[in-house]
């Protein structure tokens, strides 16, 4: 049964005592050049998050009118697909809100104040302007190398200009990080989150790349897809077929990983451990091989050797 999800990400009225990203940048979004004052008249509270959104992610501008946006948001509207969807305007992480769901479905945000990469590093995002995604699907009989697979699809799906970096980071052909995958069993379900920039800021991308893995924007991209929401469709779709596909493992999908990964068949892999060893592809588990070991990763991705380039 296909289902077309309930879209509640529309804001009901503020009152003085409400606020939040998401909140401050729709009301700027209907009432540009709104001056401090106009702002705790409406939302009492505002200034904290207009300062983040300026310093933090460029997504602001205060001018001697008023507080201007510096882009024009693209909202996420309803999703068509075979699970129940809940698009959310603001939440800690959606990985962790579907964690307390116990049905399968899909979890979207308009901003995250709390998002996770693997390894416990922060995923920063463009409020309302990002693919900020769980979801929640019956666990394959095998999961190892899933994240992989699930990499390796979405490469495809979304650009030809697109690399998978093990294990599980989607580059650009710069080496620019465009998108990251998260994968978690829970019982008898596999919960994946993906992050993916759709846009960015040129602040966002210098606070980034001040951690030392540059970002970058999908729609800078040769992409087969023309907005956000084309890309969110896109990418749950995916998902979910991906998942559905796994009921062999890996194994089917070795050829199109070695085929689309970041460092080809011969060349130097740089680690994680400041190791140089040369890569020889991946086995029928997901897991990296090359001249010297083969190289295994959690099923969870929770943390382990990764690659940093080649």
């Amino acid at each position: 049964m296909r289902m077309l999800c309930d879209n509640i990400r529309y804001m009901k009225n503020v009152s003085v005592n409400s606020c939040g990203v998401i909140e401050v940048i729709r009301q700027l979004e209907s009432k540009n050049n709104l001056s401090s004052a106009s702002f705790e008249e409406t939302i009492h509270g505002a200034h904290p998050y207009l300062k983040m959104l300026q310093e933090e992610y460029g997504a602001v501008l205060e001018t001697a009118a008023g507080w201007q946006l510096t882009y024009a948001p693209e909202w996420l509207t309803p999703v068509s697909c075979a699970l129940p969807v809940e698009i959310l305007d603001e939440t800690s992480s959606t990985q962790q809100y579907i964690r307390q769901q116990r049905a399968p479905c899909a979890i979207f945000a308009e901003y995250q104040s709390g998002g996770m990469g693997r390894r416990g590093n922060p995923w920063l995002a463009l409020p309302a302007d990002a693919i900020l995604l769980s979801v929640r699907l019956p666990r394959p009989p095998a999961i190892a190398g899933v994240s992989v697979a699930l990499g390796v699809c979405l490469c495809m799906a979304l650009s030809p200009q697109l690399r998978f970096k093990w294990p599980n980071d989607i580059v650009n052909l710069q080496g620019h990080k465009i998108a990251g995958i998260l994968t978690e069993a829970v019982g008898d379900d596999l919960l994946v989150g993906v992050g993916v920039n759709w846009r960015m800021t040129a602040t966002l991308a210098q606070r980034i790349a001040a951690g030392g893995r540059p970002a970058a924007a999908l729609h800078r991209e040769q992409t087969t897809v023309a907005s956000r929401n084309q890309c969110a469709q896109l990418v749950l779709q995916t998902i979910i077929n991906t998942v559905a596909a796994y009921r062999d493992g890996f194994a089917p999908f070795r050829q199109a990983a070695i085929a689309c990964h970041s460092i080809a068949v011969g060349e130097i892999v740089q680690f994680s451990s400041n190791r140089e060893e040369v890569f020889c592809g991946f086995d029928d588990d997901g897991a990296l091989l090359t001249n010297q070991q083969t190289i295994t990763m959690n099923p969870t991705d929770a943390g382990g050797e990764h690659v940093v380039g080649g």
